[in-house]
């Protein structure tokens, strides 16, 4: 819609057009009448220029004009035939040939302006569970522009949740501090709130799991297999995207890694690290997989597994799945991240047999830019970035790189314990 019209406005170098967050339903004009027929009996390319406002201008102002227009589109866009009955109240109305809008009196406006409002504020209520009693006059306006605005369902909750966080600090006890500052003056204060009087604690201590991710080389050393001549697929490359994970899930960003390297191999799926080994596949391994089948046609579900690899003590467990037809339905469809949710049964995954050698030849591809563990920097990971790989050896889990805050944590407790020398006064 803005090409023609900044053709319009070459003449005009003094006026900018930009967008709006407005959703302003002017896709609405189309489904008006008047335009229909002329498009549908054009024969020929043509500019026709309409005064949308009709005449209205001669008795009511630029801004009441505007207010109608949107009313009218917006209602046309919730319920189209319904806001045309309102247009037209009765047989009596009558459209002039070079108006769009019917021709109504100034006290006719205003009933069907009513009308359509609620006629909008209906078709909001029913769709987001609320009764338009409710709504504020801020969110009625917000309605008819198309500004995105929180239900009222999700604001009571919230205010919920910040009424229940001030009663909990009307409960708090008073903390006296006794700190002297650097001119020898002694300062008390007095505080009611926890500000740096809670400590973070994680419910994974990442240090006991950092010491003992040291050792796991050890488990791996020995492996023992059956040398059977076997026409099988053999993992040439695993890559590693952004990702972050707890114990039960990882988040990965929707984009597949994509290299000229990765050309002429074929995907076989993806692993899943976790702390023990279950008896089955878990319905949130399930469903990542069925949606990165549904979202990328270029994975075979008869060939992508999904393999978990368990820190059992002293060793590692592998086991590979691949998913049923049921299986991938459900996955597609599953709402409910929770660990046994409605509907999930063994019967919608199979288990594939693996073999491993002591002998292989591959490469690992990890992220161009930044690292590919984002469990201590979470905030900036999205499920829409986008990343670049390269050939690589992918840093340890808990390689500084990874986690600069704790670095930085340990500077300043290094700078906390140094004690400072009195400096000479130069003027004494």
């Amino acid at each position: 819609m803005l090409d023609p019209l900044e053709v319009h406005l070459l003449d005009f170098p003094n006026i900018v057009i930009k967008g709006s967050e407005l959703q302003l339903p002017f896709q609405a004009c189309l489904k008006i009448e008047k335009f229909g027929d002329l498009i549908l009996k054009a024969t020929e390319p043509q500019m026709v220029l309409f005064n949308i406002y009709d005449d209205w201008l001669k008795s009511i102002s630029s801004y009441t004009a505007f207010s109608r227009l949107i009313l009218i589109l917006r209602a046309l866009h919730v319920n189209n035939e319904k806001a045309k009955m309102l247009l037209k109240p009765d047989k009596t109305i009558i459209t002039e040939p070079h108006h769009i809008w019917p021709s109504l009196t100034d006290d006719q406006w205003m009933k069907v302006e009513v009308a359509l409002r609620d006629l909008i504020l209906s078709d909001y209520a029913k769709k987001n569970n609320v009764n338009t009693s409710a709504l504020t006059q801020s969110e009625i306006r917000d309605i008819i522009l198309g500004a995105e605005i929180t239900p009222p369902s999700q604001q009571r909750q919230q205010i919920a949740e910040i009424e229940k966080q001030a009663k909990e600090a009307s409960q708090l006890t008073a903390v006296t501090t006794r700190t002297t500052n650097v001119h020898g003056d002694e300062l008390i204060v007095t505080t009611t709130s926890p500000y740096e009087q809670a400590a973070f604690g994680s419910k994974t201590d990442w240090r006991v799991r950092a010491i003992s991710a040291t050792n796991l080389y050890l488990r791996v050393n020995h492996i023992y297999v059956n040398s059977e001549d076997i026409k099988v697929k053999e993992i040439r490359c695993i890559a590693m995207p952004p990702q972050w994970g707890t114990h039960q899930q990882v988040h990965l960003p929707s984009a597949l890694p994509e290299h000229e390297f990765l050309n002429d191999l074929e995907p076989l799926g993806w692993m899943h690290t976790q702390p023990n080994e279950l008896p089955q596949l878990s319905p949130q391994d399930l469903t990542n997989h069925a949606r990165i089948l549904e979202n990328n046609k270029q994975w075979d579900g008869e060939k992508c597994i999904i393999l978990t690899c368990s820190f059992t003590p002293g060793s590692c467990s592998l086991t590979a799945y691949k998913l049923t037809p049921t299986g991938y339905e459900w996955g597609r469809v599953n709402k409910d991240t929770g660990s046994n949710p409605h509907g999930y049964l063994p019967t919608h995954y199979e288990k594939v047999q693996m073999l491993l050698s002591d002998r292989f030849l591959g490469f690992y591809m990890v992220p161009d830019t930044g690292p590919w563990n984002y469990n201590f920097m979470g905030v900036k990971h999205t499920v829409s970035m986008k990343y670049g790989i390269k050939l690589g050896t992918p840093r340890e889990y808990y390689n500084e790189d990874h986690r600069p805050t704790h670095y930085l944590e340990f500077s300043n407790l290094e700078e906390g314990d140094t004690a400072e020398g009195d400096r000479d006064d130069t003027f004494s």
